[in-house]
């Protein structure tokens, strides 16, 4: 299983699984995340993880730690597109936030995207 850390956040990993063992507390209590107004039971299940009624931004986490409240996302080009705030207009010319069509998810690396790499004439506004 691979898991990295989000550069703008020290307890946000992106994850190709979930993790067994939560990376930021050592603590077995990585859940998976349910969004909303729990119900009684829900609060009280030790196998969820409550985010409440406010999800994370800008893509919710799939999984959260019930020890430290570290977030967990599961990496794919949806997810990445989104944490490494990409923006780009589609064939009608909306304006999208992820990685545009073309782009495969392999081709994706923290290496690839960086604020040095685009000029102010690349950005789509």
């Amino acid at each position: 299983m691979e898991c990295h850390p989000i550069p703008q956040r020290s307890d946000w990993y992106i994850c190709s699984r979930k993790p067994i063992v939560c990376p930021n507390c050592g603590a077995k209590k990585v859940r998976k995340a349910v969004l909303g107004y729990p119900t009684e039971e829900d609060f009280m299940n030790e196998n969820i993880y409550l985010v409440g009624c406010l999800p994370d931004f800008p893509v919710e986490r799939n999984w959260g730690c019930r020890n430290c409240d570290a977030a967990f996302f599961k990496d794919n080009k949806f997810n990445r597109g989104r944490l490494d705030m990409v923006a780009h207009r589609d064939k009608d010319g909306r304006l999208r936030l992820g990685y545009p069509d073309e782009i495969t998810p392999e081709s994706i690396t923290p290496e690839s995207i960086t604020p040095e790499s685009i000029t102010p004439s690349e950005i789509p506004f």
